[in-house]
């Protein structure tokens, strides 16, 4: 359905046929008043299915994640958000119909800790239209919005470890802070966790598929919000997902692709259960026994992770 798009940079200043999404004037979108803030890469759709669609872009300074939508191009009613985050931004929108045009509008407001004075900035209206009931996922530009939006003809971002074969492998970074461990694959996203939302660096966890390989599966972050706490969970399991989205979890999407089973130079990725309502992930096995004595709850093994970029 969509161009497969082979760029080494994606220069919005100029008409763009992406689907059936179109642009005019975009030097003028791209700016706030202030001139702070700039969209540097996307929006671009990654892929459609019958009842959902990816959206990804990238902003100058750290901001929100917000995507308004909807059927009618000048009412845009629904929406989906994030409340802060980096400069590359996904959002995934759900509960769509199948073989429908939609439209949406990318919005990023200023993000906590960005320094960026005014920093709010939004695209033209654009659109996308999801595949038949029942038909594969068009997911012909899975993961061009990401990674600062530099492309190589193959499709895969620049800049990554390469793995010699049909994907690209990026660091999962730990973070700790006010009794929450936080994964990112987003390295800005980890340095605003760690400048102005109060968290510490760990480290690297391990490392993720940045597309499908064999044996992988997309592992998905959520997270709950409450007043004096928020607990990030990340799950490789569609029904687990779905079920923590009906206890108060707000679904954030798409970080990576994670093994389900032990292949070649993967390790297990450990999940345990905190009496605080923690979630914490290690490969660490001496780590797992020293937290289940703290009062975690060992969960088993979530899944298998990459211990090395992959060659």
């Amino acid at each position: 359905m969509y161009k497969r798009l082979a760029i080494t940079a994606l220069a919005l200043a100029t008409t763009m046929a992406f689907g059936q999404a179109t642009k005019s004037n975009a030097d003028d979108y791209k700016v706030n008043q202030s001139g702070s803030q700039k969209i540097t890469n996307g929006p671009v759709i990654e892929y459609t299915s019958d009842h959902s669609a990816m959206v990804a872009w990238s902003t100058k300074y750290p901001g929100g994640t917000y995507i308004a939508y909807g059927t009618d191009q000048n009412n845009l009613s629904q929406r989906t958000e994030k409340a802060w985050g980096g400069t590359n931004h996904r959002l995934e929108i759900k509960n769509l119909q199948p073989s429908t045009t939609y439209f949406f509008q990318v919005r990023s407001e200023d993000a906590k800790g960005s320094g960026a004075m005014g920093a709010d900035v939004q695209s033209n209206v654009e659109q996308f239209k999801t595949v038949a009931k029942g038909a594969a996922p068009d997911k012909a530009n899975y993961n061009v919005g990401v990674n600062n939006g530099n492309v190589t003809t193959d499709g895969a971002p620049s800049g990554m470890p390469s793995t010699g074969a049909s994907g690209q492998y990026m660091p999962l970074y730990r973070m700790f802070g006010n009794g929450d461990h936080f994964y990112t694959t987003n390295p800005s996203e980890r340095t605003s966790a760690e400048s102005g939302n109060g968290y510490k660096d760990e480290g690297i966890t391990g490392y993720l598929a940045t597309s499908q390989v064999s044996g992988s599966q997309p592992f998905y972050r959520m997270i709950k919000n409450s007043t004096n706490f928020n607990d990030h969970f990340y799950t490789a399991n569609p029904s687990e997902r779905q079920s923590a989205t009906t206890q108060g979890y707000r679904d954030e999407g798409v970080i990576g692709f994670i093994a389900t089973t032990q292949l070649p130079g993967t390790v297990p990725l450990y999940r345990l259960f905190g009496p605080n309502g923690d979630h914490m992930y290690t490969t660490n096995s001496s780590e797992r026994q020293s937290a289940a004595a703290q009062g975690y709850k060992d969960e088993g093994v979530v899944a298998y992770i990459w211990s090395q970029p992959q060659q």
